[in-house]
């Protein structure tokens, strides 16, 4: 298929969002002088992992879920802290983190030779900006679009309309969706009309009921897609 334009996921797909969770996580930790550990992490990284689920399917806000995750995770291990203090530094921090997975860059610099590239990411403005603009490839992007100033996040079709309506020329035909998340991305691409590519880095099995134009395990099988 001729796609002239892709919307490409971030975390997850271009960016590593598990290092830059780690790494925040960990620096603010010790930052408030509260315990820190693999397991605690794998702890804090369940909650917040169920409560963005929670997000895509409209059943909490993003900035209930921001303080929510901290609430939850302080109240599990009896520890005395401001969940909202933790996350305002935590998100200081996530924001200097602009990790990228393997080839990310290689594969966006030669696809923006010939075709338009746009990031679509669920998220906080400040901190997707920060760490896009960290990451190195804002050159090969036209824009970046976020959950947060849309006012939809992924998989709602308000997200995809508010995307579409700010792309010049923008063809249905002639546009897809690569992504790691069956719930936000595909699923997004799915409600929105749009061709879709699962990055199933994991070799994970499809049991969502969403429907994947392509399944790719790393990113440069695009151009045997594409």
């Amino acid at each position: 298929m001729d796609y002239n334009i892709i919307l490409f996921d971030a975390d997850g797909t271009l960016l590593d969002f598990k290092k830059a969770e780690q790494v925040s996580f960990e620096r603010t930790m010790r930052a408030f002088n509260l315990p820190y550990s693999h397991s605690l992490y794998c702890d804090y990284h369940t909650i917040n992992d169920g409560l963005w689920k929670d997000f895509e399917s409209g059943l909490i806000t993003k900035p209930e879920l921001f303080i929510e995750r901290f609430r939850r995770y302080t109240e599990k291990y009896n520890l005395v802290a401001d969940a909202a203090g933790l996350n305002r530094f935590y998100f200081g921090q996530l924001g200097l983190c602009g990790y990228l997975l393997e080839n990310a860059a290689e594969v966006c610099r030669k696809l923006s030779r010939d075709r338009r590239l746009y990031l679509v990411t669920n998220g906080e403005t400040n901190v997707q900006q920060s760490r896009f603009a960290r990451s190195g490839l804002s050159p090969y992007f036209k824009d970046i679009f976020v959950s947060e100033t849309a006012g939809y996040p992924k998989p709602h079709i308000g997200y995809f309309e508010y995307v579409f309506g700010n792309i010049e020329n923008f063809d249905r035909s002639r546009t897809v969706i690569i992504g790691d998340s069956l719930s936000g991305d595909i699923t997004g691409g799915n409600r929105a009309g749009i061709d879709t590519c699962w990055y199933n880095a994991d070799n994970l099995v499809n049991e969502s009921g969403a429907v994947c134009t392509y399944v790719i395990r790393s990113l440069d099988e695009l151009f045997d897609i594409l």
